[in-house]
Order: C-alpha cells, then structure tokens, then sequence
C-alpha cells in the first residue's frame, strides 16, 4: 500500500511541479480527469498501462513516481 500511497503522491507534486492541471494531464495521457484526481487521492488504483501513460505525460522516470 505504500507504494500507491507514494504514487499518489508523486503524481500530484510532480504534476504541480509542471504546472499542469488535472484536466491537462489527463488530456496528455488520454485519460479522464475523474481518474487522474482518482488516483491522486487513492481512490482507485491505476493500472501499469495508465502509470505508463502517466509517466511519459510528465516526462518522469516511473521508478520516480513510486520513491
């Protein structure tokens, strides 16, 4: 559970870090707003498919989204 919860995490902070919104990131990566805010507050899990999509939207190495 810790690493969702530092996924979770990361992907907000670096998101912001970025200066996108929720509905840019998701735009990005071709998945809806509801999910990425999902995801943001452990709502649901993503699957390694979205993490993927999400990473390479951020420009982020994965390993860095669960540190």
């Amino acid at each position: 559970m810790k690493e969702l919860s530092n996924l979770a995490r990361n992907i907000k902070i670096i998101r912001k870090s970025k200066k996108l919104t929720q509905i840019e990131l998701s735009t990005e990566c071709n998945l809806s707003e509801s999910s990425i805010c999902q995801y943001e507050k452990l709502q649901r899990s993503p699957s390694i498919e979205a993490v993927i999509l999400i990473s390479k939207a951020l420009k982020t190495d994965i390993g860095k989204l669960f540190k």
